[in-house]
């Protein structure tokens, strides 16, 4: 303590605030010790020095806690007294506990989130800062989620002000809705829609796994029963929870059914692929054995059906057969090798040696006519290369074979 001034306690007031000490006032009676005191801005310098606000006050003796921390000082000049005064002293309890101030504030959000905050105060030195997503523990029925957090610090008492806003847990779906869009009309001009449906679900970090390889399945139990999961899209909100939207459509939508002609790079050395489609193939009059002369048809000399006809026949064609369309089965199937398109040559060359084949192509059989092939490089999900090659088969028509013999030289 300065020699310059003494006090001593004059008065003292308790402070209390929602029934609890909250601190007191303190009057004190001041002898300024020091005659040379020359003005007003002196005193104030030394009224600092005895305590300013923020500092811990202590008393020496009394009843209960001795040490407060001042909250404010001031001073006035006691009546017919030389340099003797009052001094005012405001102090806090410094309090060692953290403490809810006032009571929680619950709203609801845009998403129909309960939210709940609650502010506290916090003794210098003690960790309170709960992590965002972390389950608060606030003694009630329902669980909250820390999804906020805003911190302050009260100047006076040193004290943080930390207001923690959480959310009440919901798991499962949360929310779900449909959308069409219109495709067009059909043979009687009545409008065609896609049906689209969505929901939005939010389950905890754990259980993320679950929504997996959910695309290409039912949508069960939130979506028409005909409905397919088409996509899923993972949100992350905090270390603790994920929300996800997943779609789906009508196994019927116009749009769905055009999945089926994405190209699809996987598997790649295990597939074959096969389109099939219909094609003409017109018999031509030489291939008949014909041709024109004087404006009818009359027979090539030394015609051989064995080697000029593209159909196996044991004898002539009728000249009903000149220009006759068939109608004939063209299967393409793809296989892939490995690497790129030089390491199919080998395989192109024989295939291509013999034009002719009876067998089956996929799941058809008959007489067929090798009648192109083709190849291409891509690469596939993985990144590595691949050729792609196409042979194209045309199945002989009716019951008719193909003539090797005829094929193999052109």
């Amino acid at each position: 303590m300065d020699n310059n001034y003494s006090f001593q306690l004059a008065e003292s007031i308790p402070v209390l605030e929602n029934g609890k000490d909250y601190g007191m006032i303190f009057k004190l009676a001041m002898q300024i010790n020091d005659p040379d005191v020359p003005d007003k801005d002196t005193l104030a310098e030394l009224m600092e020095r005895i305590a300013a606000p923020g500092d811990y006050f202590t008393l020496p003796d009394g009843d209960g806690p001795t040490e407060y921390i001042v909250h404010s000082v001031t001073c006035e000049k006691m009546e017919n007294a030389d340099n003797r005064y009052f001094v005012r002293c405001e102090c806090i309890l410094p309090g060692t506990q953290l403490e809810q101030l006032g009571e929680s504030a619950e709203t609801i959000d845009a998403n129909g989130d309960v939210l709940r905050t609650v502010k506290y105060s916090v003794p210098a030195g003690t960790d309170f800062s709960p992590e965002i997503g972390e389950t608060l523990e606030w003694g009630t029925a329902d669980t909250f989620k820390c999804s906020k957090l805003e911190t302050g610090l009260d100047p006076v008492t040193g004290r943080r002000i930390v207001s923690v806003t959480g959310r009440k847990s919901r798991y499962g779906m949360l929310a779900e809705w449909r959308s069409e869009e219109f495709a067009g009309f059909d043979e009687s001009s009545r409008p065609l829609r896609n049906i689209y449906y969505h929901s939005l679900w939010r389950a905890p970090a754990a259980e993320a796994g679950n929504f997996e390889n959910l695309s290409g399945t039912a949508a069960s139990g939130w979506a028409a029963e005909n409905a397919i999961v088409t996509g899923v899209e993972p949100a992350r909100i905090n270390q603790f929870e994920y929300e996800f939207t997943i779609s789906a459509e009508d196994e019927n939508n116009s749009s769905l059914n055009s999945n089926y002609t994405i190209d699809n790079r996987t598997n790649l050395g295990g597939r074959r692929d096969y389109r099939a489609m219909l094609s003409d193939f017109r018999l031509t009059p030489e291939m008949a054995g014909f041709r024109r002369e004087n404006s009818r048809w009359v027979q090539i000399e030394n015609w051989n059906p064995a080697t000029g006809c593209p159909f196996n026949e044991t004898s002539g064609l009728d000249e009903s057969m000149i220009n006759a369309i068939f109608k004939c089965v063209l299967i393409r199937e793809s296989f892939y090798l490995a690497g790129g398109a030089a390491n199919a040559i080998d395989t192109m060359v024989e295939w291509a040696s013999s034009r002719v084949f009876s067998g089956s192509v996929g799941s058809c059989s008959g007489s067929f006519l090798r009648a192109g092939m083709d190849c291409d490089e891509l690469n596939d999900t993985s990144g590595n290369r691949w050729t792609k090659v196409t042979c194209t088969y045309q199945r002989a028509p009716e019951s008719r074979t193909w003539n090797a013999a005829y094929w193999n030289v052109r």
